[in-house]
């Protein structure tokens, strides 16, 4: 017999799933944000860049005189125009040659990039300068009306190196996602905490759980939000309709049980009489025994289904030291010893673990051919609730699984030649389901059979 298990059904917590929730926000919205941030400090500095081309080719023009019908740039307009190796340079083109601005280090290509007349183009070209950083080249076509009245075709340029660019973006980038980092950070932060305060009802509403269910407290009784009154209003009611039913239930069992004594003396008695025959009398005492057997399982399965989730933890130890005192008087002829963890607790009802110890010991004391072992461990697996392991051996024959899962029936007796009704074992595996408990047999230490329970 193995209880259900629901390892399957283990999720990740609130906390868990909120921290994941909001960082995954920030990190698409920070990074959103940085995004966008970037794209807009880029796109103003490409058009600061153009602006500056842009003013470089209207100096140009304004620098450009006109000598016996040829034009030339007396003075560059921008001195870093006359800087071997600056970041901007410029040049022109008129059918009488070529001019270049002294910034310039090398000769940009033949085929200069060409525009519509008359208006001012900006373009990325890789390979403008040879073995040179890209370019931000700014061209302008215009025709120059000379002073007889001839027009001149007349090709300028402007260009910036792309460094202008990437240095203040690489700076700004740097400065951008350090900023949204530390923003970040402390967001996360502020969410840990805003998750701890917002978690504390609950680890309160948990705290209280775990003292209800060791016995420390009867009901939750901590002032909630309005999200969790509904919640405990409720798991109050709960307990309290729990325990009240819990009384109801026993007082009705006991009830049954006394009322069923009278009815029972008085078959005892006329089973007793001289005038009925042998074979009747035989038959009514079994038919009396038979309800003795029926009533007493009945009862004792209507009160395992009827027990209570949150109970106060029973001391194993000191409810085994009381069966063993009186079992050794009972059972003299035999040897019985015990090792049993004195911390044991067992999270349930005192009469079920009284009816588990007494069936189980009383068994053994019967077939056990003259030593029993009790052992109580107490299991730690993580779990809110420890659990707890009680096994019973003994020195006798030790039985197949088979044969043991037969023995669970009601009535099946291991012995025919020994007194007894069969319900010990049966009553067992109930109270075994009931708390969803593995019930198995293996060889004992004694060389016998070994009875576990496992909690």
């Amino acid at each position: 017999m193995t209880a259900p298990t629901h390892a399957g059904n283990k999720t990740f917590s609130i906390r868990f799933r909120v921290l994941v929730t909001v960082s995954l926000v920030l990190i698409i919205g920070l990074g959103g944000i940085g995004w966008s941030i970037d794209r807009m400090y880029a796109q103003s500095i490409q058009a600061s860049i153009s602006e500056r081309l842009t003013s470089t080719l209207n100096l140009l023009v304004s620098s450009i005189e006109e000598t016996d019908g040829r034009l030339a740039i007396s003075q560059p307009p921008d001195s870093r125009l006359q800087q071997p190796g600056s970041n901007l340079t410029a040049g022109m083109r008129t059918d009488d040659g070529t001019w270049l601005s002294e910034s310039t280090l090398q000769v940009p290509p033949e085929q200069w990039p060409h525009g519509p007349v008359g208006e001012q183009v900006l373009r990325r070209i890789d390979n403008f300068f040879a073995d040179s950083n890209p370019q931000y080249v700014m061209s302008w076509e215009l025709g120059w009306e000379t002073e007889d009245g001839a027009v001149l075709p007349l090709h300028l340029w402007a260009a910036a190196d792309i460094d202008e660019l990437r240095q203040p973006l690489s700076t700004f980038r740097r400065g951008t996602w350090r900023w949204l980092a530390m923003v970040g950070a402390l967001l996360v932060l502020v969410q840990l905490l805003t998750g701890w305060l917002g978690m504390k009802p609950m680890r309160r509403v948990e705290r209280e759980i775990q003292a209800i269910e060791k016995g420390e407290k009867q009901s939750l009784d901590g002032v909630y939000p309005a999200e969790l009154a509904a919640l405990t209003d409720n798991l109050n009611a709960l307990l309290a309709s729990e325990q009240i039913g819990q009384r109801q239930y026993r007082k009705a069992l006991g009830n049954l049980g006394h009322a069923m004594k009278t009815p029972l003396a008085v078959l005892s008695s006329i089973v007793q009489q001289q005038h009925i025959s042998d074979e009747d009398r035989e038959q009514a005492g079994n038919a009396v025994r038979e309800l003795h057997s029926v009533i007493r399982f009945q009862i004792e399965r209507a009160a395992s289904a009827a027990r209570r989730t949150m109970i106060q933890p029973v001391a194993v130890a000191e409810q085994a030291e009381r069966l063993l005192r009186s079992l050794h008087k009972i059972y003299p002829q035999v040897e019985i010893s015990a090792e049993i963890e004195p911390e044991s607790r067992f999270f349930g009802e005192q009469r079920d673990l009284l009816e588990v110890l007494g069936n189980l010991l009383e068994n053994a004391c019967k077939y056990g051919s003259g030593k029993v072992l009790l052992r109580v461990q107490q299991r730690r697996d993580g779990k809110r609730k420890p659990g707890l392991v009680i096994s019973v051996g003994n020195s006798g024959q030790p039985l197949t699984a088979e044969r043991f899962e037969k023995l669970l029936q009601r009535g099946r007796r291991g012995d025919e030649r020994v007194d007894g009704d069969g319900l010990g074992l049966a009553i067992v595996a109930e109270i075994a389901e009931a708390y969803q408990a593995r019930l198995y047999s293996r060889t004992s230490s004694l060389g016998g059979l070994e009875v576990v329970l496992e909690f």
